[in-house]
Formats: C-alpha cells, sequence, structure tokens
C-alpha cells in the first residue's frame, strides 16, 4: 500500500520536466501544466476541413489562422453576429450591444473573454495588452 498525501504528490509534480507528444511537460507550484498550446479545427459532416482555425495559448489568447466556419449547411455566420463590433457584446434581453468590462477582451461581437495573466485591457477593447514593465493585472 502506498501512502500519497495531496502534498506530497503536489511538490512532486513540480519537478517533472519531460518531452512528450504534446510537447514540454511541466506543472507550476500549484500543479497546473504550463506551456500549453491548443489548436482548433473548423469541423464539417465528420471532417476537418482546414489545417487549422487557430491557436491558443496562455500569452496571448486565441489567434485566427482561418475563417471560421459556423454550423448550418453553408457554413455562414448568423445574423445576430453582426449586432456588435470587435470589443462589444450583445446585451442579454435586448437587441443593444454593451462594451467589454475591464479586464476581459471582445471575441468576434459575441463575448467577452478575460485577459491572461500579465494582460490587462480598458472598458471596449478588442484584445488584452501585455503589462508595462513593473506592472502586473489582478489575474
Amino acid at each position: 500500500q502506498h501512502d500519497i498525501r495531496g502534498r506530497v504528490l503536489l511538490d512532486a509534480l513540480g519537478t517533472i520536466q519531460l518531452s512528450g507528444l504534446s510537447g514540454m511537460l511541466s506543472f507550476d507550484s500549484s500543479g497546473d501544466r504550463q506551456g500549453m498550446v491548443f489548436s482548433v479545427y473548423n469541423v464539417r459532416d465528420g471532417a476537418v476541413v482546414t489545417d487549422g482555425l487557430g491557436d491558443w495559448d496562455e500569452e496571448t489568447g486565441f489567434t485566427f489562422l482561418a475563417e471560421l466556419l459556423f454550423p448550418g449547411p453553408n457554413g455562414t455566420k448568423p445574423l445576430q453576429s453582426d449586432a456588435c463590433g470587435q470589443g462589444q457584446r450583445p446585451k442579454l434581453h435586448s437587441s443593444e450591444c454593451e462594451s467589454c468590462p475591464p479586464g476581459t477582451h471582445g471575441w468576434m461581437g459575441f463575448q467577452c473573454n478575460g485577459c491572461a495573466a500579465g494582460r490587462y485591457s480598458d472598458a471596449g477593447f478588442a484584445s488584452c495588452e501585455e503589462c508595462p514593465l513593473g506592472l502586473t493585472s489582478p489575474v
């Protein structure tokens, strides 16, 4: 029988650094994996239709590499998606738009996403900026 305690396991995770199928594998002091990059693909009728829609990483967020295809027979974006501009989102139960709050950025006029650690935004930003030298974000 092995005696595995949470703190011992967490400390052991912090020492792991190896190369895996998805790249370097290491963990921070909280046990979260570091340096992850997620690739997103357009899929239609069960098949990938582009080499890659885009990539997400913890430093820059999502970067589009191709045009987003929406569900449906022709892949076009819904009519209501043109209602809001970058850095905005639709107001709930309304046809109006509102600016994304500070600490978030607007994504294609659909929703506001939080900025990653070390990045910031003011209200209505379409993307997050890197914090100036010597300053941090509260994330």
